[in-house]
Order: structure tokens, then sequence, then C-alpha cells
């Protein structure tokens, strides 16, 4: 049986320009792939890719009735195509989409945060302080969620090690539990595995 993936962002143009090449490989790989947004013109098109498309309304702005209907609709689609997996991309198709695949108990939820939110009107000192934040604090957290959806049976425990490990363990205390089988005791190495 093939593991189904279903990747969910706001608009077509997104799995045109960004996704498409990723989820030609996940169908090469064998993955059953499904395609989850807002119909537009390259909607249909998509499905030439072997795709299976499937039109749900995500509006960018906050719509807190639009965004429920959404959220119960990806819910009932995910629970009727039994997903295993689902791949949000982008700010409101990712949390919505991660919601509605908890609610359906999806195995495994992964989302890709795209576009490191600098731009030209920022000062060079900002600048600085979101890259440092951005590296010390989430990038360790989105490293071990991705490591924890992607092997979520493995006991792991991760040890951080050099200059932006001091901000990441103050935040969060030396022996932070990120979840059943995930344990970040002290700064050193990354080990994978029983590690008891």
């Amino acid at each position: 049986m093939a593991i189904k993936l279903a990747v969910v962002t706001a608009i077509d143009i997104s799995f045109k320009v960004l996704l498409l090449a990723q989820m030609k490989a996940a169908k090469d790989a064998g993955f059953e792939v499904y395609g989850i947004c807002t119909k537009g013109p390259n909607f249909d098109s998509l499905r030439s890719y072997g795709i299976k498309m499937h039109a749900i309304t995500i509006k960018r702005s906050i719509s807190p009735l639009s965004d429920l209907v959404a959220i119960w609709k990806m819910y009932r689609y995910f629970k009727r195509e039994n997903i295993t997996i689902v791949h949000t991309h982008f700010a409101k198709a990712g949390l919505l989409g991660r919601i509605a695949a908890k609610l359906a108990g999806v195995p495994s939820i992964i989302h890709t945060l795209h576009g490191f939110y600098l731009h030209e009107n920022m000062s060079p000192l900002m600048k600085l302080k979101r890259i440092y934040l951005y590296v010390s604090r989430e990038l360790p957290l989105r490293f071990i969620g991705m490591l924890t959806n992607w092997i979520p049976d493995t006991p792991l425990v991760c040890f951080l090690r050099g200059f932006f490990s001091y901000s990441f363990f103050k935040r969060c205390g030396r022996d932070f539990q990120y979840g059943a089988h995930v344990c970040l005791p002290t700064p050193h190495t990354i080990e994978m595995g029983d590690n008891e």
C-alpha cells in the first residue's frame, strides 16, 4: 500500500513554481501524491503530472468563517482518503492544514517555512537580530520537529553544541522535553536511536 502524501498550500501557482519537482519526486518514489489548494488557473494542469488535486478555498487574509470551513473540509478529506503524511506550506495554509491534519489523526505532519522575513526597509542591526533569533531558537526546534515527524517511533536524543546553543537552552531549559520520545539534555552532538 502506497504512502499517501497530501501537500497543502493556499494557491495553485505555489505548486507549479515551488513544489512541483518535490511532488514529482515523491510520486516517482512510490508515494500517492495529493494537492490541496484554492482552485486557480494552474489547478487542472497539475493533474497531468499524476497529482490528485482537490480544491479547497484557503483565503490568504484572516477570515474566521472561511478558515473554519477550510479546516472542516481538509479534515474530512484527510479522513476519507486515509492520508499518511500532510506537508503544509506558507503561513495561512500551514496553520489551517496542520490543525485539520491533527484533528484527522494524520500520523505525520510537516510544515515548511518559506521566506526569511527580512526586507529592504529593515535596519542592518534588526536583520542581524532576526537571523540570530531564527538560528538560535527556531531552527533547532524545526529540525527536531522534522526528525520526529519522519521517524516518529524512534526514541531520539539530540545534543546541541556551538555558539547558538546557549540562547536556545537558556530559553528552553537544560532538559527540554519536545515530545514523547524526544529529549534535549546537554549541548554536545546529535545522536539518534536507542539512547537509554
